[in-house]
């Protein structure tokens, strides 16, 4: 029976036990971070005056405080001390555990690998991971799969919020800007809605008075067409029924 490796005082959590605000998970899976889509963005505020995506500052600092938690902690290499406790657990849980003079032996070169991994992704969850790949102890390439995929998840919150942080906010001016540019708008769609109007009422006026005017010109041309040649030598009765005859003319 193979010997009982000593119990390590390395207390690992259970989880990678750093998580960014929930809302910010609603940026995620979006396909431009600089455009985020309006869908299930009901804890943000939202900017319509330039048609995208705006958070408001608050949110941008919990955003920010998150941020530079995450880089903190993923530039904090692994120790030797933790990375041999996530092992001591692999080792203990499958059913072909290693010596310790074969286990310290296998650390050593594993360690020499993946030495440059963060710390924090190094928990009891990835120790049960590991553990299930196999009845036997785990290769550098299986246990490669593992902590890869940790990490790509850590980095992928890491760059959800860096793309949070570097999009624009709202603060106190920016909301007093955007209230006096919708007040602007409003104005400027009341002025275009009154001229419209009154665009409206000149032209059915138009329509309305067109029959008298054409029926003028046709008067005026009449009277020019007309006019007797001696005019000044018949009176007015005389002008009267001249004229009358040729109105009853015209159409």
């Amino acid at each position: 029976m193979n010997e009982i490796i000593e119990k390590s005082s390395v207390s690992l959590p259970v989880r990678l036990n750093i998580s960014a605000p929930s809302w910010t998970k609603q940026f995620k899976d979006q396909k431009s971070y600089n455009c985020y889509s309006r869908e299930g963005m009901t804890d943000l505020k939202i900017a319509r005056t330039f048609d995208k995506i705006k958070i408001s500052e608050e949110r941008h600092n919990e955003a920010k405080a998150a941020l530079d938690h995450f880089l903190k902690l993923s530039s904090v290499p692994v120790s030797m001390g933790v990375f041999r406790e996530v092992f001591k657990l692999v080792n203990g849980a499958i059913s072909n555990s290693l010596s310790r003079e074969i286990f310290n032996f296998r650390i050593k070169a594993l360690y020499s690998i993946f030495a440059d991994y963060p710390a924090c992704i190094f928990t009891q969850e990835i120790a049960r991971k590991i553990a299930k790949l196999n009845i036997f102890f785990p290769s550098a390439k299986e246990i490669e799969s593992v902590l890869d995929e940790a990490k790509e998840d850590l980095e992928s919150e890491i760059s959800n919020l860096q793309s949070i942080v570097g999009n624009d906010f709202y603060t106190k001016e920016d909301q007093l800007r955007e209230q006096m540019e919708l007040q602007a708008k409003r104005r400027e769609r009341q002025e275009q809605k009154e001229e419209d109007e009154r665009r409206h009422r000149i032209n059915r006026l138009n329509a309305i008075t067109k029959p008298l005017d054409d029926l003028n010109k046709v008067i005026q041309e009449a009277m020019e067409n007309y006019i007797p040649a001696n005019p000044m030598e018949m009176n007015s009765q005389e002008l009267i029924k001249v004229f009358t005859e040729q109105m009853n003319q015209i159409n």
